[in-house]
């Protein structure tokens, strides 16, 4: 078999010209549960290391197949159950009382995990492998342990925001109030950390009870890798703590790169030329759990796209086509946050990680208002940052808060400032190499 060598993101590679010879090569094992926005990194990911020749597999929702083309070069494991899981727990009444109480964000969480338990280990039995180098975001970091302990894979946590402990508020989103003794911030956010990570023991005790039986003794030194986080996340958003240990290796968000795609929508340019300020206006996933908040937020923004004399670009939903909703607001279908957000003037979003980071790349400035989780978190990091005003939860959001919003980021000395503060740290974030530094990490612990 003939081999070659190359260079890509730092790291020289040999790869068989033929392809990955599996009896002398690992495979990495791509754990992606969650939303959209957690699910794309992970794609950029799994992207970044099949380019490296390294087989690579997703296991995931099958909401999200279609993300995983042949250009990725890594293979998808639907486990045959999608996001409606999620949206049917909302409507049993679980996400009125998230949006309220951080506990009951975990507890939603643990009910959703709990319904994909059954699914989600039957496809980690029949794919993960003695060799493989497991990977897995927070909210299945119990679940993939227990793989570890039965099957002796390794396995690595990939963390894109500021959920790992530290004592500062900056850096740690469990870290409330920031006014508290330093041993109580410390405290909540070993707790926080322990709450979120265990949301998938439903999952880990099934995993437990299948392969009770199948049992391995893991070398002392594939279990010290099973406890490595790599915290995929920006150092501008997520500054590294100083009381972090050496096992957390921060690289960057693992963000593509680039123009973005532009939609075969003549409505979007007519929109972008309309002559006013444009701004975004979107609420992610969690805005489509609840029809009636979708109509509540729908009319809301209505009145202050007409309030702030700007015209605003709506996400489609469930419940609202692509189209005209009102002189003043269109209605896109899916669209590339990479092509949008550099042309418009102002961006509200839910603060999901990856919207946060694409507002950040586009230097266009941004605010949040959030549902729960890492959420409010990257609100304020972003009002701290100076990107844009103060975030606001969407229980709070109506037409004056919106319009006082867009009306900032969009006029007067406060938007010009806006401006030059998201252009400044657009160039910082994107000097970062998120993705590159992201990916020599996942080749780092292959070789270990």
């Amino acid at each position: 078999m003939v081999s070659k060598s190359t260079e890509l993101f730092g790291v020289i590679v040999v790869i068989n010209e033929v392809g990955v010879d599996r009896r002398t090569s690992q495979r990495v094992v791509i754990m992606a549960i969650g939303s959209r926005g957690d699910i794309v990194p992970m794609v950029n990911l799994a992207r970044g290391v099949a380019r490296l020749g390294v087989e690579t597999e997703i296991i995931g929702l099958s909401d999200y197949e279609l993300l995983v083309d042949e250009e990725c070069g890594a293979r998808f494991h639907s486990i045959g159950l999608s996001m409606a899981t999620m949206r049917e727990i909302v409507e049993e009444g679980w996400g009125k009382f998230s949006e309220r109480d951080p506990l009951v964000e975990i507890k939603l969480l643990a009910r959703w995990i709990d319904r994909l338990k059954d699914a989600l280990v039957s496809q980690l039995i029949e794919i993960v492998e003695k060799d493989d180098l497991l990977l897995t975001g927070v909210l299945t970091r119990d679940c993939a342990a227990a793989v570890h302990r039965h099957v002796g894979c390794r396995m690595v946590t990939i963390a894109l925001s500021g959920v790992m402990p530290s004592s500062s508020p900056e850096s740690c989103l469990y870290v409330t109030p920031s006014k508290a003794p330093a041993w109580l911030r410390r405290v909540r956010a070993r707790l926080g950390w322990r709450f979120v990570t265990g949301v998938s023991r439903s999952a880990a005790r099934e995993v437990d009870r299948r392969l009770r039986t199948r049992r391995v003794k893991t070398p002392r030194s594939k279990l010290s890798g099973g406890r490595r986080t790599i915290l995929a996340a920006s150092p501008t958003l997520v500054p590294r703590a100083p009381d972090w240990g050496p096992r957390v290796v921060q690289t960057g968000y693992p963000l593509e790169a680039g123009p973005g795609v532009e939609p075969n929508d003549d409505g979007v340019l007519e929109v972008l030329e309309g002559g006013a300020p444009c701004a975004y206006v979107g609420f992610g996933s969690p805005g489509e759990n609840s029809e009636a908040l979708w109509r509540h937020l729908e009319q809301e923004i209505v009145l202050a796209a007409e309030l702030a004399e700007v015209n605003v670009i709506l996400p489609s939903s469930r419940y609202v086509s692509p189209g005209w909703v009102s002189p003043n607001v269109f209605s896109v279908g899916e669209v590339d946050h990479r092509w949008l957000f550099p042309k418009v003037d102002a961006v509200i979003h839910h603060g999901g990680a990856g919207t946060t980071m694409s507002g950040l790349v586009s230097g266009t400035p941004s605010c949040v208002a959030s549902f729960a989780f890492d959420q409010d978190y990257h609100g304020r990091r972003l009002a701290d940052l100076g990107v844009g005003p103060a975030p606001m939860r969407v229980d709070d959001v109506d037409a004056r808060a919106l319009e006082s919003r867009l009306s900032a980021m969009t006029r007067g000395s406060q938007g010009e400032r806006y401006r030059a503060r998201a252009r400044e740290l657009s160039q910082a974030v994107l000097g970062e190499g998120g993705l590159e530094r992201t990916v020599d990490a996942v080749l780092a612990s292959l070789r270990e």
